[in-house]
């Protein structure tokens, strides 16, 4: 008996759906655990690179005790390096880079102890970059990250005049 109500012939749902609809569905979905993918990854690498950059500070307290036993001690208070870390994260966040800032702070170190005591005060902090999401870096990280080759030629040079050894010189 057929009276005109919806009959079920036997196909899925999915079979009933235009190529259009299936279309989107499967780019949604790819779409979607890509995405998913990218987070996990993105997850574990953020840990693997938080556990070196904490390794890497933690061997600043006891270079800095190898200096001053030579007679070399920081120039600034810690206030004064939190001081200079916080504007060299505030050069480094948004599109582009206070290059004065991070020239002007970079300037002032006068020893490897200011270096280390400043890359102490610096830390772990997260940089917002001027598309999606902040990155944990540390200061030589962001130094390289921010600036192109030349200015790390140039800053790795001034440094090595103060006999600053960093990872540029």
């Amino acid at each position: 008996m057929d009276n005109g109500a919806y009959r079920l012939t036997g196909t899925t749902v999915w079979q009933r759906q235009s190529r259009f609809v299936q279309g989107t569905v499967i780019l949604v979905g790819t779409g979607v655990a890509l995405f998913a993918m990218y987070k996990t990854y993105q997850y574990f690498q953020e840990q693997a690179n938080t556990k070196a950059q904490r390794e890497e500070l933690q061997t600043i307290d006891s270079e800095l005790r190898a200096l001053a036993a030579k007679g070399i001690h920081p120039s600034f208070t810690e206030g004064q390096f939190l001081e200079q870390a916080n504007t060299m994260k505030k050069a480094f966040d948004g599109c582009g880079t206070d290059q004065g800032s991070v020239y002007k702070v970079l300037k002032s170190l006068k020893n490897q102890a200011d270096w280390l005591s400043l890359k102490k005060a610096f830390g772990i902090r997260k940089i917002q970059g001027c598309g999606f999401g902040e990155d944990p870096l540390e200061l030589s990280q962001a130094l390289t990250i921010e600036l192109d080759v030349n200015q790390i030629a140039l800053i790795g040079a001034y440094l090595a005049t103060n006999r600053i050894k960093t990872a540029f010189n």
